[in-house]
């Protein structure tokens, strides 16, 4: 594929988050990128994020606000109306780095075969202050089966036809849709790896993340009878487990920094 012929669709899924949604919405038009479509799916906000929306809507590709099945079913409406031959989504807590977008053709173009990709991030609080640098680890389907997901999950840019291809996402699930889908995707080909840091992935007390780790990050049950296997972190200690745990302690150790990374664990309850 030519790269410039490359054309790029995001999706953002927005529902009350309008402390942080500009900042979003900044990030990806900022990126300047030629061929984009840009498509906002708000599940019928009222905390004054329409009239954010509405700012940029000369901008915008398409955007919508009303109530929606969830966060899945909002983001697989977007990619069905989106044209882009790569897709991706991202909250509206989260944003994009500077040429990110930029990053994502060049590979895409040198690598016509490869069907996704994954790449490094950021973690930021709710005033953009970063919390630790996260370089992405090995990624394929057992490691992912085995221990979770280890990427930062913007960072992902998958070939439109291969989205769907897959099945797209459980529209079921809650929490855990994009875990399921990565595991369908690994299943069919592994991601290929960009080594630039894409995205910048906020940590604050409204967002799901948070909320899951409450709740010891046990993923839906209906994901669990899916595969037959219990996804709690603390009950599987199969020595695949075991193995790719320490290879991931050992690869934030080195990319992150020691200091960094214990005092992140110990403050942050995320991974």
């Amino acid at each position: 594929m030519d790269s410039q012929s490359i054309k790029l669709s995001i999706v953002t899924p927005s529902y009350n988050q309008s402390p942080y949604l500009e900042k979003t919405i900044q990030s990806v038009i900022n990126q300047n990128y030629p061929n984009l479509e840009y498509i906002i799916m708000d599940g019928g906000s009222t905390d004054g994020s329409v009239e954010i929306i509405k700012k940029y809507s000369d901008i915008i590709t398409y955007w919508e606000s009303k109530p929606d099945k969830g966060q899945a079913d909002a983001i697989y409406r977007g990619f069905e109306r989106s044209t882009g031959d790569i897709i991706a989504w991202i909250n509206s807590d989260d944003y994009y780095l500077e040429w990110a977008f930029s990053h994502v053709e060049e590979f895409f173009a040198q690598h016509p075969d490869t069907q996704w990709v994954v790449g490094d991030g950021i973690f930021v609080d709710e005033s953009n202050r970063k919390l630790l640098d996260c370089y992405c680890p090995p990624v394929d389907h057992d490691r992912l089966l085995h221990f979770g997901m280890t990427f930062i999950q913007p960072t992902m840019f998958i070939r439109h036809e291969f989205f769907f291809k897959c099945g797209g996402f459980d529209r079921e699930l809650k929490f855990s849709f994009d875990y399921d889908l990565v595991l369908r995707l690994s299943k069919y080909s592994p991601p290929g790896r960009i080594n630039s840091m894409l995205t910048a992935f906020r940590l604050h007390k409204k967002s799901k993340t948070e909320a899951k780790s409450k709740n010891d990050k046990l993923l839906d049950q209906q994901l669990i009878k899916k595969y037959g296997i219990c996804y709690s972190k603390y009950l599987r200690f199969d020595y695949l487990r075991l193995l790719y745990g320490l290879e991931l302690l050992i690869h934030r150790l080195k990319t992150c920094g020691i200091i960094p990374y214990i005092s992140f664990k110990i403050f942050h309850r995320f991974e």
